[in-house]
């Protein structure tokens, strides 16, 4: 609505564009979460919360990584995928990308919040977020053109996943920064690891 009133229907459908090449990462993390998240409540039911925050921050590590892979695959593949006509949308579609990548990094920190079911806070983050990104959407694109409007989503997706991490570990204590618990754990973790594939290889 926002681009289509400031900018015409030929932008609206730059940025759609965009939005398509930057729709698998969100699938991914979608996928990794359904698959994640029931995986994380059973290991803080059973007070593995070391363990936990350790698979939290490989998760964290890996899809930045990913994200970044896919967003300069894209950059560089985009004229021969999408064709010349639409190159505006390139950098748009790489800012996305990177935008929907800590959106999946959202899930490695909001999902503690959701397990000890306080989830009013992450309510009113939500729509004070989403206000903030609507009010500000308009000035940003009217300033600064179509490339305004992912920077700031981009900024706003980054905002979100930190302002997220702060109160779920406000919330429900973790020891993300206890890092020799962390180290421990990881001992352990790898430890287990290399004995079950000692076994497999038995």
């Amino acid at each position: 609505f926002i681009i289509t009133r400031q900018l015409g229907l030929e932008s609206t459908g730059i940025y759609f564009i965009a939005i398509q090449v930057a729709m698998p990462i969100i699938m991914i993390g979608n996928s990794f979460n359904n698959a994640f998240r029931p995986w994380l409540y059973k290991k803080l039911a059973n007070g593995d919360d070391a363990l936990a925050v350790i698979i939290s921050y490989v998760s964290m590590v890996c899809f930045l990584l990913i994200g970044i892979c896919y967003a300069f695959f894209i950059y560089y593949i985009f004229p021969y995928f999408i064709g010349e006509k639409y190159i505006n949308a390139r950098w748009v579609g790489v800012i996305l990308i990177l935008s929907n990548t800590f959106q999946i990094l959202y899930y490695t920190v909001s999902n503690y919040i959701l397990f000890d079911s306080k989830t009013k806070i992450l309510s009113i983050l939500t729509i004070v977020i989403g206000i903030v990104y609507a009010v500000g959407g308009w000035f940003v694109v009217i300033y600064f053109g179509l490339i305004g409007l992912p920077y700031l989503f981009g900024f706003i997706s980054v905002l979100y996943f930190i302002l997220t991490w702060f109160i779920s570990a406000s919330l429900s204590p973790k020891p993300w920064f206890n890092w020799g618990e962390l180290a421990i754990a990881s001992g352990i973790l790898f430890e287990s690891f290399s004995w079950s594939k000692k076994k497999r290889l038995i």
